[in-house]
This record gives structure tokens, C-alpha cells and sequence, in this order.
């Protein structure tokens, strides 16, 4: 199978199945959505999911292992314990986003 040009041919083949739902949600859940991305097609989704996340006014749970990657996304870590599950920790990340500025917004 080929690698997609960008990060819109990655999902162009899930469209034709979901015609017919209401796709606004207010919450995505992202579960590893990057864990088997090469470098590059990660960066372009991630800024792809960041941008549609902002202009929609969208909130996102993501889980993931891999601690850079949550601070770069989010606004709030929270730690989980082994199973069964609980909340070990919350973080609150307070980080000047780029992007905000060339939106004319800090935050």
C-alpha cells in the first residue's frame, strides 16, 4: 500500500462509509492516533488535528504513552494508574502557542 501524500488521502478512504452522519461532534477521541505515523506524517496530522480542533471549537480526549506528545497537544495531562484504572495526577500545561499568534489570539 502506498504512503499518503498528506494527511488528507490518510483518511479520504473512511469518508464514502460515514455519508449520512451527523459529523459535528463537540468531543474527538483520539486514541494513539500518531503511534504509526513515520515523523513527518505525524507532525502534518497533528497540526491538521490542532487547526480543525480550534476553528470548530472542539474539545479532544487523547490518550497516549508518549509524554511530549501530550504536552505539545494539550492543555491538560491526567495520569492514570495501572488497572483497574484511576486518576493518579492532574497537570495543568500553560504553554504560548505559536499558532495563536497567527490567529491574532495568545493562550
Amino acid at each position: 500500500m502506498p504512503s499518503p501524500d498528506s494527511s488528507s488521502e490518510l483518511f479520504s478512504g473512511i469518508l464514502p462509509e460515514v455519508q449520512g452522519y451527523d459529523l459535528s461532534p463537540s468531543l474527538l477521541l483520539l486514541d494513539e492516533p500518531f503511534s504509526a505515523l513515520d515523523y513527518q506524517t505525524r507532525l502534518t496530522v497533528s497540526d491538521d488535528i490542532y487547526r480543525i480542533l480550534r476553528t470548530q471549537h472542539m474539545s479532544a480526549v487523547l490518550v497516549t504513552h508518549d509524554i511530549s506528545e501530550a504536552i505539545s497537544f494539550c492543555n491538560r495531562i491526567i495520569v492514570l494508574t495501572s488497572r483497574p484504572a484511576s486518576v493518579k495526577k492532574t497537570f495543568d500545561i500553560h504553554l504560548f502557542r505559536l499558532a495563536a499568534v497567527f490567529n491574532g489570539k495568545t493562550g
